[in-house]
């Protein structure tokens, strides 16, 4: 049986993400929204074709 994810359980460790599918990506977007990084944090791995950014985003939820 799969759960939920809480809140809780991410504490201020990192949290990666990754999109697999084409449909995954609108579940990304949503847990970005807001996120701010410079674009030195972008790359590209054409050789793996894989994209990467590192971004920070204010955690609304935490109050």
């Amino acid at each position: 049986m799969v759960e939920d994810a809480r809140f809780e359980d991410g504490g201020e460790k990192a949290l990666r993400l990754k999109a697999l599918e084409p449909d995954e990506l609108p579940v990304i977007a949503s847990l970005v929204q807001d996120a701010v990084f410079p674009g030195t944090e972008m790359t590209w791995d054409r050789r793996g074709r894989r994209f990467a950014l590192l971004l920070n985003r204010y955690r609304w939820e935490d109050g």
